[in-house]
């Protein structure tokens, strides 16, 4: 009986410590992507090809407001359409770091040119069968934990 309670205890615990992981925030889905999950505080947009997250309602008159820039395509033209979207010329220089996850979500350390300044951010791809999101974090108080966090709560679409 006692090996009984330490066993219901102990799933207990587990299950518990699972399920919270993700309490507060929101999901995201991605047409042709997936869904993952963001921190409640986020807001995010999706105009066409380009996803943004901000901590206003409407970020579409203010890029300073805008924090975390995506790009969702078929072939790997992410920056360019970031670039495009964000109105300066950002060019990818180096990775520096990176970690891949089994559910098909990568998140790195990169070192770009923005504006003609080399920048070090971090990045991070959730990829899917036919399409993937690319993703520039442009605000330096987002640590890689918090990206990582993202990235593993990513559900690949089939």
């Amino acid at each position: 009986m006692k090996n009984k309670l330490v066993i219901l205890f102990v799933s207990i615990f587990i299950l518990s410590a699972c399920s919270g992981k993700y309490i507060g925030w929101k999901n995201i889905e991605i047409e042709e992507v997936g869904n993952f999950k963001i921190p409640n505080a986020w807001n995010y947009k999706i105009e066409g090809n380009i996803i943004y997250f901000t901590q206003t309602t409407d970020a579409t008159e203010n890029k300073d407001d805008i924090f975390v820039v995506g790009a969702i395509t078929d072939g790997g033209k992410g920056i360019d359409l970031i670039s495009k979207y964000y109105g300066e010329e950002i060019k990818y220089a180096n990775l520096l770091e990176s970690q891949v996850f089994s559910n098909n979500a990568y998140v790195g350390k990169s070192s770009i040119f923005l504006g003609g300044n080399l920048c070090e951010v971090i990045t991070f791809w959730l990829n899917s069968v036919d399409r993937s999101a690319y993703f520039i974090v442009f605000d330096k108080d987002i640590d890689y934990e918090l990206i990582k966090k993202i990235a593993k709560s990513f559900v690949m679409r089939d």
